[in-house]
């Protein structure tokens, strides 16, 4: 039997799809990347803005078409909309929430021989194993799950469930498999990563276990909560080899009022704060953030004092977005007064002014002699394509540099945002 796993959302809900096809892989069934020629469709599903929601049930509606040729294909909706809508989302065999996916095989085989229908159900998660890299150079490795923040606008603890942090020991014996399989470069995950406490070791600490097993992995994490913001996190970045001068911090709004709302538990000043000691004490520290705008209430002066702290940062990157309602949430009682087309006009104002900063911040590499680490081919020349350590991509004019080696590129030019340079081979 074959399988075919088609995945929305986060880094985490590409972890989760990669976790269950190696839990299919070891039942012994193959993936595919044909869904015409797939026994089984998994479609992983996100329900942060709504936006992603329409474009899972969008995708779920289509592949109506190829049920209805072959009737025997199974399809499976999971995630984290399937958690929110369950039985509301139609067409789907049956669905299940993302803390309850190690038994997928063993319900799915019961399903195609037409022993039962079963939606929701409980499983011991000592069962999951480590899912298989896709092959390249990069990976995702949670280090907790689920979220205690219960920020107003924010689904995600309805769906994913408390904060738990992973026992340090499984999280070593999961980066030693990524090493053992090639993989160079790896992002530690959670929804407040920062957060992270599994008895008495911090996230800090946890980092600098991680960065004394990493032999040569540059070491990455996201996303980090502004309120878990220390000095130990700072020292332990600057400290630890491995860990890349990168830290993705979401601000949401520049109006202490809007993050009263948000339920934040922090202000402009203290989000400042920590970004003047992160400048400080890490030399050339890329800073990225997220951005919210038409929150319920937002007034054309919170809006403005959020281009106010964009300017002032001047964040090497920034996700934007307008305000989804989320049926559930607290902010979902607030009444969404923002009108859209306020939304969309304000959403471009901030779109422009961040693209330029991030274009200005893209050409400081010019002329500047910088690590890479190869990760792909680029499609349009075929040349080798990496990221320094602060997230930037860099083109190399150099054919046989191989995918998952460093090389030191002498920036040329910029096409777009993307550095163009030559370099040489260097070992690590």
């Amino acid at each position: 039997m074959k399988f075919h796993i088609i995945t929305y959302g986060c880094q985490m809900n590409v972890y989760d799809s990669r976790m269950v096809a190696s839990l299919f892989e070891m039942d012994g069934l193959e993936e595919t990347d044909n869904p015409e020629d797939a026994d089984i469709i998994i479609v992983n599903t996100c329900s942060v803005r709504e936006h992603a929601e329409r474009r899972a049930l969008g995708r779920i509606s289509s592949l109506q078409k190829l049920r209805r040729e072959k009737p025997e294909l199974v399809l499976v909706v999971i995630g984290c909309m399937a958690e929110r809508l369950g039985d509301k989302i139609p067409g789907a065999d049956f669905f299940i929430g993302p803390r309850k996916y190690d038994r997928l095989p063993e319900i799915i085989k019961k399903i195609v021989k037409g022993k039962c229908q079963i939606s929701n159900f409980q499983f011991p998660k000592e069962c999951i194993p480590y899912p298989n890299p896709d092959g390249g150079v990069t990976a995702f490795l949670p280090v907790m799950r689920g979220c205690n923040n219960f920020c107003s606008y924010c689904i995600v603890p309805y769906v994913r469930g408390n904060a738990v942090s992973r026992n340090p020991d499984d999280i070593l014996g999961e980066l030693r498999y990524l090493r053992e399989r090639g993989v160079k470069e790896i992002t530690l995950l959670g929804q407040s990563v920062n957060e992270y406490n599994f008895g008495e070791i911090s996230f800090p600490e946890l980092l600098r276990i991680i960065d004394r097993e990493a032999l040569g992995i540059r070491i990455r994490f996201l996303t980090s909560h502004p309120a878990y913001m220390s000095d130990d996190l700072i020292d332990a970045i600057a400290e630890c080899d491995s860990v890349c001068e990168n830290i993705h911090l979401p601000i949401q709004s520049g109006s202490d009022r809007i993050l009263k709302l948000m339920e934040r538990r922090y202000t402009v000043d203290g989000y400042r704060h920590w970004i003047q000691r992160l400048r400080k004490r890490i030399k050339g520290i890329a800073l990225t953030t997220d951005i919210m705008v038409g929150f319920p209430t937002e007034t054309e002066e919170n809006f403005e004092e959020t281009l106010k702290i964009v300017r002032e940062v001047r964040f090497d990157f920034a996700y934007m977005f307008m305000y989804s309602e989320r049926k559930g949430t607290k902010a979902a009682l607030f009444p969404d007064d923002v009108l859209l087309g306020v939304k969309k006009e304000r959403l471009e104002r901030l779109i422009e002014l961040q693209n330029g900063i991030t274009r200005e911040k893209n050409e400081e590499l010019l002329g500047r002699e910088i690590e890479i680490l190869i990760e792909r081919k680029s499609r349009r020349d075929n040349l080798p394509i990496g990221k320094t350590r602060t997230g930037k991509e860099v083109i190399v004019k150099m054919q046989n540099a191989k995918t998952g080696e460093y090389v030191n590129v002498y920036v040329e030019s910029i096409s777009g945002w993307t550095g163009i340079g030559r370099t040489h081979k260097r070992e690590k």
